[in-house]
């Protein structure tokens, strides 16, 4: 009983910390009450959003996973999931998320709204992971272009006397352009990927997970 006290009264401590946006110290409040009371989900979850507000979110999705653990039948942890995947860019998973609080809690609009977001955010992402290489190889063409025509016009005896030899430039230039699209989406998705990775130096106290 005595733990179970102590603990609420830091995460009431935690939470005025929270309410003044010193997130890391309601990280340090929370993660006290946490070792005092390991068996509450809100303790997690809290601390799960003061990690969001620090872009910490490998160890917020940690904490979103241990609040549903611990409370699998409450929407809360569902949605605190939800809302770092979001935030990392993993909108298919958020959506899965969101799903699953809405299943729990259809009544919630909260949840709705969420799950609506990250449909709409899905089918952009989506759609610009089509059109993304398709412009770059337009760009690429165009380029092509303006290098033919430039050779055409400013140069004195010009280089690309052939056509055969303008039409293999404006090739060589379009597939270097579909090929920085690519290249580009796959930086993204390393880029997202490594937002939920755990920092080669760990400092989430191994107590609090």
């Amino acid at each position: 009983m005595a733990n179970k006290q102590q603990a609420e009264d830091l995460r009431l401590q935690a939470d005025e910390s929270f309410e003044k946006e010193d997130f890391k110290e309601a990280i340090r409040l929370y993660t006290a009450a946490i070792r005092e009371n390991q068996k509450d989900p809100s303790l997690y979850f809290s601390r799960s959003l003061a990690y969001m507000r620090t872009d910490q979110y490998c160890y917020a999705l940690l904490d979103a996973e241990k609040s549903i653990a611990l409370s699998p039948q409450c929407s809360l942890g569902y949605c605190r999931r939800g809302d770092v995947q979001f935030a990392a860019g993993r909108f298919s998973d958020a959506l899965l998320s969101y799903q699953v609080a809405f299943l729990l809690q259809p009544n919630d609009r909260t949840v709705f709204v969420s799950m609506t977001k990250a449909k709409l955010a899905l089918d952009s992402f989506r759609q610009r992971e089509k059109l993304d290489p398709w412009l770059c190889t337009g760009v690429g063409l165009i380029f092509g272009a303006i290098i033919a025509v430039a050779d055409w016009t400013l140069a004195a005896s010009p280089s690309l006397k052939h056509p055969v030899l303008i039409v293999l430039l404006t090739l060589v230039t379009s597939s270097c352009g579909y090929g920085i699209g690519r290249a580009y989406r796959f930086y993204l998705k390393i880029q997202r990927d490594g937002m939920l990775q755990p920092p080669l130096e760990s400092n989430q106290d191994s107590e609090g997970m």
